[in-house]
């Protein structure tokens, strides 16, 4: 099984790394690219996605420039399982569900989302488990 994650930056890298050593402990093969780097062969050929950012502005809200360009440009999804997480404080759950609702929008399926604190790593293996429970469930097995 493949994972594609797509993490938007270094404030994010520690719970993205957690995130794709979780999912290589559960046997998936995970590819990490930025946003500019993430295309259609990468993201149509995997079997689900993650996709982290940092809130961005002065009083947080909205997701950086780069993730919300590679949400824009997304093929069809067709029902991909995804993970949505974001790394901030003041204003994460806007941009959280910004994000989250753009996904959706191309096809998507947002099985799990949640907001971390910086250098928080400790919540991302019960996150990637609710995640592969989630997947698993809507698959069946």
């Amino acid at each position: 099984m493949r994972a594609v994650l797509v993490m938007d930056g270094p404030k994010v890298d520690p719970i993205g790394d957690g995130v794709a050593s979780a999912l290589r402990a559960r046997g998936y093969d995970s590819a990490i690219f930025r946003p500019a780097r993430a295309f259609d062969r990468e993201v149509g050929g995997a079997d689900l996605m993650a996709v982290g950012f940092p809130v961005a502005g002065l009083l947080g809200g909205r997701a950086p420039e780069a993730t919300t360009s590679f949400v824009g440009r997304l093929p069809p999804l067709r029902d991909t399982p995804t993970a949505v997480f974001c790394v901030g404080g003041t204003g994460a759950e806007k941009a959280l569900a910004s994000v989250t609702d753009a996904l959706a929008v191309r096809g998507a399926l947002v099985l799990a989302a949640r907001t971390f604190r910086r250098w928080a790593v400790g919540g991302v293996a019960p996150f990637v488990d609710s995640f592969l429970e989630a997947v698993a469930e809507r698959r069946g097995t």
